[in-house]
């Protein structure tokens, strides 16, 4: 079992961070860089078919979005293309994106399970993020669901979205922007109807 991490080849640190927390997690890492050149991908066969065929067979694909993800086109576009393997995949394999609370990025994820707003100094974030990990490392039931962790979604207010989505957000935060049409959402107020607070909740 595995998860697969979709990232820039310049978040080194961060995808160490992560890789570092599957470990502990009890579950496998898989993060593709240079393929051909580490090896990791054999010089018949194209990165392409077996990047997607690690995605198609792991637990989750965890999307690690940042400033050097859009900063070129090349980044962008494999990232894009694992996230269109994963939702493809059939039953979908769990999307998960993560970014830096307090980098934003404008990279439109068209397809996603979850959202996840974190601060990548902030260690209790990790161990939230590791207990995410541990529920990916259970092996599944014969007829479990494919997302141990699926709940009540919210969907984007944004007539031309609707994007269906579990967000994971620290307790302060009240807005945030769609990761799917980077437009503005605001949690509706605790009482007010349609009011849903979904999704485990980060310290």
């Amino acid at each position: 079992m595995h998860i697969f991490l979709s990232h820039s080849q310049h978040d080194k640190e961060l995808c160490k961070k992560f890789l570092a927390t599957c470990g502990l997690a009890g579950i496998q890492g898989v993060a593709f860089e240079f393929d051909v050149q580490s090896g990791r991908v054999p010089l018949d066969r194209a990165a392409a078919d077996v990047i997607r065929e690690s995605i198609e067979t792991a637990r989750a694909l965890f999307v690690i979005i940042g400033p050097n993800v859009v900063a070129t086109f090349h980044t962008s576009n494999w990232v894009a293309f694992e996230i269109g393997v994963a939702f493809a995949t059939r039953p979908p394999v769990p999307i998960w994106v993560f970014e830096d609370q307090g980098q934003y990025v404008e990279f439109p994820v068209p397809a996603l399970t979850h959202h996840a707003l974190f601060a990548p100094d902030f260690e209790v974030h990790w161990d939230w993020i590791r207990a995410i990990m541990e529920a990916y490392a259970q092996k599944p039931g014969l007829f479990g669901p494919r997302d141990p962790l699926a709940d009540m979604a919210t969907v984007c207010p944004n007539e031309n979205c609707r994007a269906v989505y579990q967000p994971h957000y620290p307790e302060d935060i009240t807005s945030w922007k769609c990761p799917s049409c980077r437009g503005l959402v605001e949690w509706i107020k605790p009482g007010a109807p349609g009011y849903r607070r979904s999704g485990p909740v980060l310290p």
